[in-house]
């Protein structure tokens, strides 16, 4: 997930990996959905960490 359609679109080029464009405060994906989430070189509003996955490390 990123929210750059443009990189978006590079990524899904090079695989065949689900790719999407939003946000933690735009999620498309509901509450409780993941069991990992990992954040590279993008600020955040770490609460809403909690909404989309189970704990945090």
């Amino acid at each position: 997930m990123d929210i750059s359609k443009e990189g978006i679109r590079i990524a899904a080029r090079s695989t065949s990996d689900i790719w999407c464009v939003g946000d933690l405060a735009h999620c498309p994906f509901k509450d409780q959905s993941f069991h990992v989430i990992l954040n590279l070189l993008s600020p955040s509003n770490y609460s809403d960490y909690r909404r989309y996955n189970l704990s945090i490390y």
